[in-house]
This record gives C-alpha cells, sequence and structure tokens, in this order.
C-alpha cells in the first residue's frame, strides 16, 4: 500500500488542459475549459492551401500529418483589407492565402451524439472569418456543437471569367469561396464523431452574406445531403452577379494589375470599357483634363502622356463633344448609379483603362500577382450594386449556379426536404441606407426625392417608394458626408470627393 502522502499526491494531480481527436488528416490536440468543461480545436486544415497553381480552383483534400497536430490557435484569415470591414474581426494581423481552416468546439463527451451547428460568416464576400466575434459563439448552448470555418474572400475567392472555366473540372467560375464552404462542410461530414458529432444532424447557419451562402447551398445539388437543416438570417438573396458583371470585374483586375506593372500581365492594345463609371483619382492621380473632345481625341491624349492609365469622358450638355479626365494607375472605378445617386435624365460617364491581354495571358496575369495587389485590386473595383460595397460576390455562372437564387427558389429547384429557418435582423437596413446614394439637399421638392428613389431602388419600385415616405418632413435633411436615411438627422453640408 502506498503511503497517504501518495495517496495525497495524486488527488490533487491537476486534470490535463488538452484534449485529443482523430481526423481524417490525422491526431488532433485541443483545449478543454477547467470550468465548463468546454473543448475548443482551433485552426484545423480541412483543405489544401489554395496557392499557386491551385488559385482559382476548387480546393483539393487538406493533407495528412504525421503525429499530433497542435489545434489551439486560430488559423490565418483569409486575404481582405486590414483597415476596413467589421470591427469584430479577430486576427487581423494574421492573414494570408493559406487560409483554409475551420474552428470546433464540443460540450464535453457523451454517449449520444451532439446535434451540429456549422455557421458561415457576414462580410459581404469579402470581409471577415471563422474567428469573428460573431462566428466566436461557442458559450451560448452547451448541448450542440458548433462548426465555424474561413472561405476565401474577394478576387481570391468570387473572380469570375470564361477565362477561368477550364481551371474546375465542370466548367464553372466565379464562386471559389462557394466551394471552400462546401469542403468544409465535407469535412464536418466525415470527421466531426471525432468530436461526439451527429454527422446525420447538421444544421447550417449563416448571417448576411453566410445567409446567402445557406441559399446557394439549398439551391445546388452539389450540397444536397451535406446539411439538413438550415438558417437564413438577413439572407441577401439578390447578392449575386450575373457573368457579364464578373467579366467586367475580371477585365478591370487584369487592367489594374498591368497598370501595376505586375508580373505576367500583357497588355491588350486599346483600351477596356466600363460604362456608368467614374475613376476617381487622391493625391495627384489626375494627370490632365481636356474640354470639348471627341472619344478619339480623349484616347490620343492618355496615349500620349506618359503616366496616363485611363480616363473617364463625360458629355456635357446635348453635344457630341465631351470632358475627358485622364487618370494615372487604374485609379478606384465607381458605379454613378449606385454609389454617386445620378439622375436618370444626366448622362452618365464612361471610363476606360489601358488593357490586359485575356485569354490565357489573363489567367497568368492573376497567377503571378502578389496577394498585396490583388487585394488592392479588390478594394478598387467598379460598383455595380445599389450599395457602397464590393463588387466581388457569387457568380451566376450557368454551371455551380444555373440561374439567380430567386428564380431558382420560383422553379422549385432546391433542397425540399430541408427544414428552413428565415428571419431578418430589426432595421438591419438603417445602416445599409448609410451606404446608398445621397438624399437630395435641403429644400429638395418631392420631385427630387422621387429622383432619389429612383437611382436607389429602380424605376419599378421606386413609386412605392415614394409612397411609403409621404410623411416624411419638409424640407428633406441637408446633404451630409453620413448619407443619412430618409428623415434622418444630419451632420451638416457635405462634401464632394475630388477628383
Amino acid at each position: 500500500m502506498p503511503p497517504p502522502t501518495s495517496l495525497l499526491s495524486a488527488s490533487l494531480t491537476p486534470l490535463s488542459p488538452y484534449t485529443f481527436a482523430e481526423v481524417r488528416g490525422g491526431r488532433l490536440r485541443g483545449r478543454v475549459n477547467a470550468t465548463t468543461g468546454m473543448r475548443s480545436f482551433l485552426g484545423i486544415r480541412y483543405a489544401a492551401p489554395p496557392l499557386g497553381d491551385l488559385r482559382w480552383r476548387e480546393p483539393l483534400p487538406e493533407p495528412g500529418w504525421a503525429g499530433t497536430a497542435d489545434a489551439l490557435e486560430y488559423g490565418s484569415v483569409c486575404l481582405q483589407n486590414p483597415l476596413f470591414g467589421w470591427n469584430s474581426i479577430e486576427n487581423r494581423g494574421n492573414m494570408s492565402e493559406d487560409c483554409l481552416f475551420l474552428n470546433v468546439v464540443a460540450p464535453p463527451p457523451r454517449p449520444q451524439p451532439y446535434p451540429v451547428m456549422v455557421y458561415i460568416h457576414a462580410g459581404e464576400f469579402h470581409f471577415g472569418s471563422g474567428a469573428d466575434r460573431e462566428s466566436d459563439v461557442p458559450h451560448f448552448a452547451t448541448d450542440v456543437i458548433l462548426v465555424s470555418f474561413n472561405y476565401r474572400l474577394g478576387v481570391f475567392g468570387f473572380a469570375g471569367a470564361d477565362d477561368l472555366r477550364d481551371r474546375t473540372p465542370f466548367g464553372g467560375t466565379g464562386n471559389y469561396g462557394v466551394h471552400d464552404q462546401r469542403a468544409a462542410l465535407g469535412w464536418v461530414r466525415s470527421s466531426i464523431g471525432a468530436f461526439g458529432g451527429d454527422a446525420s444532424n447538421v444544421l447550417v447557419w449563416g448571417e448576411s452574406s453566410g445567409g446567402t451562402s445557406v441559399a446557394l447551398h439549398l439551391v445546388s445539388p452539389r450540397s444536397h445531403g451535406l446539411f439538413h437543416k438550415a438558417i437564413l438570417q438577413s439572407p441577401g438573396v439578390t447578392q449575386v452577379k450575373s457573368l457579364a458583371d464578373a467579366q467586367l470585374n475580371y477585365r478591370y483586375t487584369l487592367a489594374a494589375l498591368l497598370s501595376r506593372g505586375s508580373p505576367g500581365c500583357v497588355s491588350g492594345g486599346g483600351y477596356a470599357t466600363f460604362p456608368e463609371t467614374r475613376l476617381k483619382s487622391w493625391g495627384g492621380g489626375v494627370v490632365g483634363r481636356a474640354a470639348n473632345v471627341s472619344l478619339a481625341q480623349a484616347r490620343a491624349a492618355c496615349d500620349a502622356a506618359a503616366a496616363c492609365r485611363g480616363f473617364t469622358l463625360e458629355r456635357r450638355g446635348e453635344s457630341g463633344a465631351f470632358n475627358a479626365t485622364l487618370h494615372a494607375a487604374a485609379a478606384p472605378i465607381f458605379d454613378v448609379r449606385a454609389r454617386e445617386g445620378g439622375a436618370a435624365s444626366v448622362p452618365a460617364p464612361f471610363s476606360y483603362l489601358k488593357a490586359a491581354r485575356e485569354g490565357s495571358a489573363g489567367v497568368e496575369c492573376l497567377l503571378r500577382a502578389s496577394a498585396a495587389a490583388l487585394v488592392n485590386v479588390t478594394d478598387y473595383l467598379p460598383r455595380d450594386d445599389s450599395f457602397e460595397t464590393n463588387g466581388f460576390a457569387p457568380v451566376v455562372d450557368g454551371r455551380d449556379m444555373r440561374t439567380t437564387l430567386v428564380d431558382q427558389v420560383a422553379e422549385g429547384r432546391f433542397s425540399h426536404g430541408v427544414p428552413v429557418l428565415l428571419g431578418s435582423n430589426l432595421d438591419e437596413g438603417t445602416i445599409f441606407m448609410q451606404l446608398s446614394p445621397p438624399l437630395p439637399c435641403a429644400n429638395a421638392s418631392n420631385a427630387s426625392f422621387a429622383a432619389w428613389a429612383e437611382a436607389m431602388f429602380g424605376v419599378e419600385t421606386a413609386a412605392a417608394v415614394v409612397a411609403a415616405y409621404q410623411k416624411l418632413r419638409a424640407p428633406l435633411p441637408q446633404c451630409s458626408t453620413h448619407r443619412p436615411p430618409p428623415g434622418g438627422r444630419t451632420g451638416g453640408g457635405g462634401a464632394a470627393a475630388a477628383e
């Protein structure tokens, strides 16, 4: 019989702070919360790093590892602008293209398997991560397993063009971030049992663009069977792009990379055209102006200026002449109707950028571009939706997404056997109205407000919007840099951005 001191010593030995799980890639070491018994496994690789020639391809399975891999810290966040986006983004100092990681938080082991909740983060398809405070909610329940994950964002996840079709086995394009999400769901199906989860009882849940993502999986036959219930929280069901819009963004991306001297980018000769857009330059980006010129004269002026990479034409009056603003480098480019609230009666400007060669040369340009240059392009591409938001988003490519979400649901092409909970956040639209075209200035007439509504919501919806806001106070609010919602308080006069 051992001495009492040994018994006392054994009884006081602390429990191990670690826990282990065997998943399809190998053995993992996670952490146990000493108070709650909750188990966390962070930064688990669920797919191969999408680097080099694996850019703009469907993700490959994660490489296995020998021994035990630590799953104690969040993995790298997918590349995005670190100065903007959600304040809740954690770990934003640790960003990388090598970012396909997921996290598992599980209650203490029990005989019965736990149901599983998989959360897809928000962020307009160009911000956020599975390590956001919105995603990291392991303590809201103790009877489910929570999985959160990263997926490729911006140009890395949603660049769409016909040039890229042969990089996927089924000829799709533009939905690489959605493929990442599907790969994460596949990992859950194969490995969640190692944490005590029930692979036959998986709920997928997302908010905003995460909710849009859930809708995409509901209508995609390639995602059927990977989950069994769904929650769509404030989904943007129109937050998808036509292939034509995606092709426009691709053309801008190549032109922007060419203008920055990115390796592998080759001049295509001539100019790429971007209708109803205006280039914006700050810090000396304007290299010249020309009044009352034709398109040919504007092109000749840009060709003659060594620093000129593009120009914007704006028609003045009813004459056939334009005013041209010449720009150095590929300046940020904005959709006039969306960002500036241009009235339909005013001829919209057109922008032109020196074009890069497309086809195989365009793909080579993308593959050889630096990550930093691509992040910059993600921030400065044409805006062609109703808000001042990034233009990269899932693409109606005719393959992975055959038609729009609205059309597919109307045609009954979705997972009918999956229960769905659909809702929206209270008053969520208020914040997005700040990103809308600016309201008419002080003392504006009802006609001006109607024009604003038409620019914001489109002709078909404008009449209903005006009718809904007939009780607005008069006069309408002053212009404001905040661009407040109708009837909201303003902070005084606004300032126009300098070209």
